[in-house]
């Protein structure tokens, strides 16, 4: 609420990322697949004219970090633990893996630079090799699956999606 008073941050990703952070934190990664859903409601409200691309990702990071939050924050404060939570430092593991490729594609929509395709595709690869390395497999698994997906809307979108010009360019 306090970022639409200034600005339209969109409700649709904040209303999707929120219960799927639950569902992260109750599930782990059977409720992570779910956001698979995020990159396909970013393309829809930023093709439909609703947000800027800025405004669709950050409703979605907000929705993540905020649920992930409000969920521990309330179980300590009310003394009212909530058995089987996946980690705090879990969850947020899987959040990053989420909103890693939709916020690289989306820098990388605003700067003007030559070959970012170049760069979104090494900064992938680089980010592969770490959450490979660094973190459970399935975390990996679900930053896989979710730059997988975002760089297939990419190409379907065509030119009326601004990943599209990342992917494109030379």
């Amino acid at each position: 609420m306090l970022f639409t008073i200034k600005w339209k941050i969109s409700v649709h990703t904040t209303g999707l990322s929120g219960p799927v952070a639950a569902l992260i934190l109750l599930l782990g990664p059977f409720g992570a697949i779910f956001a698979v859903l995020y990159p396909i409601v970013i393309w829809s409200r930023v093709l439909l004219k609703k947000h800027t691309l800025a405004q669709a990702i950050t409703g979605g990071v907000q929705g993540f970090f905020l649920t992930v939050l409000e969920m521990y924050l309330f179980s300590h404060l009310l003394n009212m633990p909530l058995y089987g939570l996946v980690s705090l430092e879990e969850s947020i593991l899987y959040i990053l893996a989420i909103i890693a490729t939709p916020i690289a594609l989306g820098i990388l929509s605003y700067v003007d630079l030559s070959n970012k395709k170049i760069i979104f595709y090494i900064s992938q690869a680089v980010l592969l090799i770490l959450f490979y390395i660094l973190v459970p497999f399935n975390v990996f698994a679900i930053f896989a699956v979710i730059c997988l997906t975002s760089v297939l809307i990419s190409y379907w979108a065509g030119d009326e999606f601004v990943w599209f010009n990342v992917l494109k360019s030379s």
